[in-house]
């Protein structure tokens, strides 16, 4: 079984209690933002509708800020507005630096981002790194197999062909709407893998260069966020083995309102501003090593202990990394000690470990 590590915040309160009831409090960790401020989100379409088409928009959401206001509202959620087919409702997204025409136009956004900027109230947008939609541009170059999307989604070989000569899936996850997570393709004559419609074809990062994408939304966020400087990127990824684990694959354990996994990972341990981490383990009767990828999506200089990570042992062999790698000592083949994994801007390494 591969597991998906996520990168939490918790803000910890040291509080100590004598035997006389005398409570000593040390100094506490001020609060970030996003601990104290009330957060209401909004869903565009039936939010507040500008110009009676029966969609709401941006113009609508604009309408209401000094209203949110009032209610004291600090910051707000937005779902996606980015351009889509909205097979899912906004979250099979087509252009991720576009906004659809249902919602209004960019520079209404622009215009969006400055009141809000006005009343300094945050704004909060919805990322979806994990999938596109199967219209988007990246996606039918990959079917094509054009250079570099050939490998930008999750593709696998049949597993073999059924009594009536179709094609088999690869294994039998199944998808969060229900149905197989694999979807045919006759024109590439393989399967890729879709956690959520067939229309959301899910992003391939075991492919690295697919990280140039997050690394461009964070530039694209940053731009929005400059009040605090502090941006926070949550993924979800899923690790594709070549036999049955089960009807519910591993990525789905953590999606939405099932119970969340990860509970243990600090500031202290990761930088969770700037990295991405993922950790897979395989089965405990595998002989298969565990990998775990670490990718810094800032322009500075970061150090990792990937210890915190649920099977990382102190020391791995590198398998993959950047070519402008910091450390010029950890090259494929090598040895690195995981407890402080030296970062580069933009770098990215993959790990190679047996779990411990």
């Amino acid at each position: 079984m591969k597991y998906l590590s996520y990168i939490v915040f918790i803000a910890i309160l040291h509080t100590t209690v004598s035997t006389r009831r005398t409570i000593i409090q040390e100094e506490r960790k001020p609060l970030e933002w996003w601990q104290q401020t009330v957060v209401y989100q909004i869903y565009p379409r039936s939010f507040q509708d500008s110009d009676g088409d029966g969609v709401g928009d941006i113009n609508g959401i604009i309408s209401k800020l000094d209203y949110l206001l009032e209610l004291g509202i600090g910051a707000v959620w937005i779902s996606p507005i980015y351009e889509s087919p909205m097979v899912d409702f906004g979250y099979d997204i087509s252009n991720f630096t576009r906004i659809d025409p249902i919602f209004g136009t960019d520079e209404d956004f622009k215009r969006m981002a400055a009141e809000f900027k006005k009343r300094d109230m945050k704004l909060i947008m919805d990322m979806v790194p994990n999938h596109s939609s199967d219209l988007h541009d990246w996606f039918q170059k990959s079917i094509d197999r054009i250079e570099p999307y050939t490998d930008y989604y999750v593709w696998r070989d049949a597993n073999s062909t059924d009594a009536d000569g179709k094609p088999v899936p690869p294994n039998n996850w199944v998808s969060l709407f229900g149905g197989s997570a694999w979807e045919w393709n006759d024109k590439r004559q393989q399967f890729y893998l879709h956690q959520f419609a067939k229309q959301q074809p899910d992003l391939n990062f075991d492919n690295i260069e697919v990280l140039d994408f997050l690394a461009d939304m964070r530039r694209l966020m940053d731009v929005y966020s400059k009040a605090d400087g502090r941006v926070r990127c949550m993924m979800v990824e899923a690790g594709v083995p070549d036999k049955d684990l089960g009807e519910w694959a591993t990525f789905l354990i953590a999606n939405h309102d099932q119970p969340r996994l990860p509970t243990k990972f600090t500031e202290e341990g990761i930088d969770g501003d700037k990295v991405l981490g993922i950790s897979r383990i395989p089965p405990a009767n595998s002989t298969e090593n565990g990998l775990l990828l670490l990718a810094n999506l800032s322009n500075e200089e970061v150090t990792v202990d990937s210890i915190v990570f649920p099977g990382v042992p102190s020391a791995g062999t590198v398998r993959l990394r950047s070519t402008d790698f910091k450390n010029r000592n950890a090259y494929p083949g090598s040895t690195i000690d995981t407890r402080s994994v030296l970062l580069g801007a933009r770098n990215s390494i993959v790990i190679e470990f047996t779990p411990i």
